[in-house]
């Protein structure tokens, strides 16, 4: 996509990095008119044989193009060497438009984050339509490929959905599909990219209000000189310019159309023109597939934005707020870790974050905490994470200075930082944590104190993350109340999904001592179906199933409970029976929905059957793993 129509023009005045350059090119060499593949020379300049920004213009290509939808929709970022493919067989014995109308029915947010990176897995791998029971031809924009890309827009996966979209050699076949590329590729990060692909492909739009805003924005973006500059008397410093509130357009305005046409008017007109929002309404009147790019460009002004709580908006609204280099620091955290929790936001993302926030408080890493002690509130955890990667550095320099491979000795360090660190755990949202797991394995559990080894176990199977045998054997020995307690007694039925119970629990007599009358039969039934569908074989569920479950007459269910269809269900054990590994993620996904949007604080509220069933599909189908993911996140949300 982007992939032909570039200058040295362009090259010069860009300032962009040569894997940018790289990766526009490849993409711009195999499109109409024919360009043949070449590499800039070290200087960085484009050779010669690519349109000037005049010839740009003038370049005339229909807006619809034809291609090979088939090959089209085969594209994947997971391909059968990626430990994420789902395989190129997902779509076996599936209907090919049924399956499309799951797909576009997907929910954008989920409890679940286990069942989240299911979907995204599934929209990323790699497949061959040749598997569908009756594949048939599909509508413009309606194919498997640009479903797959709106949806991951609409979830906010922008990073995913512009690399699932760059697969693409040839400029998108349509504009639909156009527009989800480039808001994507903008909105992740990649603005030299998203600039060229509007310009590469602008002349097939430019009757279009909102391409020709874009190609205003992007000559900008990109430091171009535009035909439209000598009219454009920009008197103010950029930032500094008039603004306006999206809600006055709105009212002056008599038609959502007429008042796009008014914003990017305003946007061609002058540079520094920035739009003002005030509150949710304002967010989401801006938030529609063709004004989202003025938040990755940096058009939107926050100064007067305020909101009861940013984390209750939707989650396409909080990926695009995170898209925005001008948003505050301060707002961020709270977007980013409901993110992960609601599972469409990656913990590297709040990795990267801390990073940037330390490097932009503190100028010289400090592992004596002395500064530390004059920092507050959320900006603690961004100084402990980089004092944790400042030993983690250390330690490989020494590593590599010593020629050897061998594991070093465990840094003590590493738990007295831990310790400092999930002492803040009551202070802030568990997720905040995340990025901490992988040093928890570090620290010596020995010295941990209980509470702080409950808020550890917590963080690594939220994450689920390994813990090796050494490990949990080290905190059974000098831990054992962590297991008994009753705030912890579903740590230790989570941890038993993925360890043997006789090394987690070496003593007979003391594997059977967690007390179940503290429980309500609604949670005894719900953890004895995770693991009669897991493992009919494991002792703990013989803890679980002290009673038949089809017995427990009494048993009420939350009132915001609701049932999923029989239909529902019927499809999916049809597609459990083929063995249609897709099918059966998205009809889990289905079945899931209505207890995510209804009752997102807890489990209480599913049907154990139903939740039994479930779990059925995904170990019948393969996916075992993530089954287990999916009970351990049930039980710890009992807690």
């Amino acid at each position: 996509m982007f992939r032909y129509l570039l200058t040295p023009i362009l090259t010069a005045a860009f300032c962009m990095n040569m894997s940018a350059l790289s990766q526009a090119q490849d993409r711009m060499a195999g499109s109409t008119p024919k360009v043949a593949h070449k590499t800039s020379d070290k200087h960085g300049a484009l050779p010669k044989g690519y349109l000037s920004v005049e010839e740009l213009g003038k370049t005339k290509l229909p807006a619809t193009l034809k291609i090979n939808i088939t090959d089209l929709e085969s594209l994947g970022v997971f391909n059968e060497e990626n430990a994420q493919s789902l395989g190129q067989g997902i779509w076996q014995n599936s209907d090919y438009k049924q399956v499309k109308k799951l797909i576009a029915q997907l929910p954008a947010t989920g409890r679940y984050q286990s069942i989240k990176t299911l979907n995204r897995d599934l929209l990323l791998t790699q497949a061959n339509p040749a598997f569908f029971e009756n594949y048939s031809n599909s509508k413009l924009g309606e194919d498997l490929f640009s479903l797959r890309v709106r949806k991951l827009v609409e979830m906010g996966m922008f990073a995913d959905a512009a690399a699932l979209y760059k697969l693409e050699t040839i400029p998108a076949y349509e504009e639909t599909l156009a527009e989800s590329g480039v808001l994507a590729l903008l909105a992740s990060g990649q603005p030299e990219l998203g600039c060229l692909e509007v310009l590469s492909m602008y002349s097939r739009f430019s009757a279009d209000i909102y391409w020709q805003a874009l190609n205003q924005l992007c000559h900008w973006q990109l430091d171009i000189k535009n035909i439209n500059d000598s009219d454009n008397k920009d008197e103010t410093k950029d930032g500094e310019g008039d603004s306006d509130t999206i809600s006055e357009a709105q009212k002056q305005e008599a038609s959502e159309s007429a008042s796009l046409q008014s914003i990017y008017n305003k946007i061609i007109k002058k540079k520094s023109y920035r739009i003002k929002i005030k509150n949710e309404k304002d967010l989401a009147k801006l938030a529609t597939p063709r004004t989202s790019a003025l938040f990755a460009l940096g058009k939107i002004d926050y100064q007067m934005f305020d909101t009861k709580n940013e984390a209750d908006l939707p989650a396409y609204q909080i990926a695009l707020l995170l898209s925005d280099p001008n948003l505050q620091s301060h707002r961020k955290i709270d977007l980013i870790t409901h993110g992960i929790r609601t599972g469409y936001v990656q913990t590297s993302l709040l990795e990267e974050f801390y990073r940037s926030v330390y490097f932009q408080t503190v100028k010289q890493p400090d592992l004596h905490l002395n500064s530390y002690r004059t920092l507050k509130g959320w900006k603690r955890l961004p100084y402990l994470f980089q004092a944790l990667e400042v030993i983690k550095e250390s330690e490989q320099y020494e590593r590599k200075i010593n020629h050897t491979g061998k594991e070093l000795p465990v840094d003590p360090r590493y738990t007295d930082l831990i310790i400092n660190t999930l002492e803040l755990a009551q202070a802030h949202d568990i997720e905040s944590f995340y990025p901490f797991a992988p040093y928890i394995l570090k620290a010596n559990a020995e010295k941990l104190p209980d509470h702080v080894i409950r808020t550890a176990l917590s963080i690594l199977i939220r994450t689920n993350t390994p813990i090796n045998d050494e490990w949990m054997l080290s905190i059974t020995k000098h831990h054992k109340s962590v297991f008994y307690a009753k705030d912890a007694v579903y740590t230790l039925f989570a941890l038993g999904l993925s360890h043997d119970l006789d090394k987690l629990i070496p003593n007979e007599k003391e594997r059977k001592r967690p007390d179940f009358n503290d429980l309500t039969k609604y949670q005894r039934l719900l953890i004895s179906q995770s693991y009669e569908k897991l493992d009919k074989a494991d002792e703990l569920h013989n803890y679980a199933s002290e009673s038949n479950y089809e017995k427990e007459a009494d048993l009420t269910l939350d009132a915001d409970y609701v049932m999923p269809s029989s239909n529902l269900l019927n499809a999916l054990a049809k597609a459990t029976k083929k063995r249609s590994i897709g099918e059966v993620i998205l009809y889990v996904t289905m079945s899931l929905q209505s207890v995510d949007t209804k009752n997102t604080k807890n489990t209480a509220g599913i049907d154990f059957n139903v939740y039994g069933e479930i779990v059925h599909s995904l170990v019948t189908v393969g996916l075992t793993n993530e089954a287990r993911f999916m009970v351990q996140e049930t039980i710890l949300g009992l807690e």
